[in-house]
C-alpha cells in the first residue's frame, strides 16, 4: 500500500537548509575556496623567491658569492615585495583565510629580511655568516612549506564564517 508523503514547499526546505548551516557555524565553503585560491596566487612570489634562493645557494657553493648576492639582489627581494604587495592589497573573505594572510604575510616579511641578511653576507665573504644564514634560509623554507601543507588541507568547520 503506497503512503502518500507530504512533499515539503520550497519555503520549508529553505529553512531547513539555512538551520542546517547555522548549525554548521556558518560556514560557507565558497569563501574559503575563494581565498584559498587567492592565497595560492599571493604565495606564488614566496615560491619563486624561494627557488631563486636554492640558486643563489648553489652559486654561493661554487664561491661566485657576488653573483649569488646580485641575484638575491634581483630577483629574491623583489618577489618578497610582490608577495608583500599582494597580500596587502588581497581582502580574505573568510576567517579561515584572515589567518592564512596573517601567517603568509609573516612569512614573507621574515624571507625579505632574511633574503637581505644572507646578501650581506654573500658580500663580507666570512664563510661562517654565510653558512649561518643559508641554515636561517632552510629555516624560513621550512616554515613555508608548512604553511603551504596547511593551506593544501582543507579548512576546518566553522572556519569559513564571514
Amino acid at each position: 500500500m503506497p503512503l502518500d508523503r507530504p512533499v515539503p514547499s520550497p519555503a520549508a526546505l529553505t529553512l531547513c537548509l539555512a538551520l542546517f548551516s547555522a548549525c554548521r557555524g556558518g560556514e560557507d565553503p565558497g569563501r574559503c575556496l575563494q581565498d584559498k585560491a587567492a592565497l595560492g596566487e599571493a604565495l606564488e612570489s614566496d615560491r619563486q623567491a624561494a627557488a631563486v634562493l636554492r640558486d643563489a645557494d648553489d652559486l654561493a657553493v661554487q664561491r661566485r658569492a657576488e653573483q649569488a648576492a646580485a641575484l638575491v639582489d634581483a630577483r629574491v627581494i623583489p618577489a618578497c615585495d610582490r608577495g608583500l604587495a599582494r597580500m596587502q592589497s588581497w581582502q580574505p573573505s573568510s576567517r579561515w583565510g584572515r589567518a592564512r594572510r596573517s601567517e603568509a604575510t609573516a612569512l614573507m616579511q621574515q624571507r625579505k629580511a632574511s633574503s637581505l641578511r644572507y646578501a650581506e653576507a654573500l658580500r663580507s665573504g666570512d664563510a661562517e655568516r654565510v653558512v649561518a644564514q643559508m641554515v636561517l634560509q632552510k629555516s624560513v623554507e621550512q616554515q613555508a612549506l608548512t604553511l603551504r601543507a596547511g593551506i593544501e588541507r582543507a579548512p576546518g568547520a566553522g572556519e569559513c564564517a564571514p
